[in-house]
């Protein structure tokens, strides 16, 4: 499927909850996210965790999250948390250290060449990128310097000692 180079922006949470639907349509082969604590990406919802785990299905599927705080996860998103077991040789969660908590934008990153991005989590204002590789380069490499720059934080299984 050929899809047209495309840049759209929204500014409503709605709009942004649009984006994130659309990308996760479109991803085959890895999702990379950073994000404060994933309250906003909805990701508990039945419908993003069914996606997710359609995803994660597939062969080659894999997801990487780096999460400022990784408590709201862990608390109130069961869905992403059995994903997470069931899937744990293809999902990864690291936790920012204390010097990177600054760091205010989100963002989504899609195979190669698709991206969520938003500037500041207080805001809904952002873009959603198709098709454009060449933009979605520089935020892989930021994602990357990011996962490098985290420790693991959240295990698959729980040991009861």
């Amino acid at each position: 499927m050929l899809v047209t180079p495309q840049e759209i922006r929204f500014d409503t949470r709605a709009d942004y909850s649009q984006a994130i639907d659309t990308l996760l349509r479109s991803t085959v082969g890895s999702l990379r996210v950073f994000d404060l604590d994933l309250k906003n990406t909805g990701f508990e919802s039945a419908a993003r965790a069914a996606a997710l785990a359609n995803f994660l299905g597939q062969r080659g599927g894999q997801i990487q999250m780096v999460l400022h705080d990784p408590e709201h996860l862990l608390r109130c998103c069961p869905r992403v948390m059995s994903l997470f077991t069931r899937h744990g040789h293809c999902f990864a969660i690291r936790r920012t250290p204390d010097d990177l908590r600054l760091l205010t934008d989100c963002f989504l990153l899609a195979d190669e060449d698709k991206a969520v991005i938003r500037l500041h989590a207080d805001h809904f204002r952002g873009k959603l990128l198709l098709a454009k590789p060449e933009d979605v380069r520089p935020w892989r490499q930021r994602f990357a310097e990011l996962w490098d720059a985290s420790l693991p934080s959240v295990a698959a299984t729980r040991l009861g000692l």
